[in-house]
């Protein structure tokens, strides 16, 4: 007699775990506002390449000076003259305030002289040629007030 084979049981396949989504669950807010954020942030990155593109295109279309200006050559120097007219204004500018402090500095030393002069003179009426300091020049207080002046000293002390 042969031998009955045994049935081979058949193994249950194991259900494969579901993977869980990360971020759901308690913080949904938080989430959202995280992924919300980092759309703001790719459109403004994008705008921004936008307008560096744009710049860039202009900057490629602009014209260029394809002349180049000659510079005049001064015949008696033989050197390059200046064409630009600000620096002219700038100089005679300068010139002019140069001109009108040099003015007010000599009127300022004339008037100086001249007041020296009328010292001099008034001095010479009264026979003597040097000029008096200040303190000479003030005029001595008459006596009563000398008096009165030491007659309060008296009665004060």
């Amino acid at each position: 007699m042969q031998k009955k084979k045994k049935k081979k049981k058949k193994k249950k396949k194991k259900k494969k775990k579901k993977k869980k989504k990360k971020g759901t669950g308690g913080n949904t807010r938080g989430l959202a506002r995280h992924l919300v954020q980092r759309v703001r942030v790719e459109e403004e990155n994008k705008r921004i390449a936008v307008m560096k593109k744009r710049t860039m295109m202009k900057n490629m279309t602009k014209k260029t000076k394809t002349t180049k200006k000659t510079k005049r050559m001064d015949t008696k120097t033989k050197t390059a003259v200046q064409g630009r007219t600000k620096k002219k204004k700038k100089k005679e500018k300068e010139e002019k305030e140069k001109e009108t402090e040099q003015a007010e500095e000599k009127k300022n030393n004339e008037t100086a002289e001249e007041e020296l002069e009328n010292k001099y003179r008034t001095n010479s009426e009264h026979g003597t040629e040097t000029p008096r300091s200040p303190q000479q020049q003030r005029p001595h207080p008459p006596p009563r007030f000398q008096r009165e002046r030491l007659f309060s000293q008296r009665t004060d002390s």
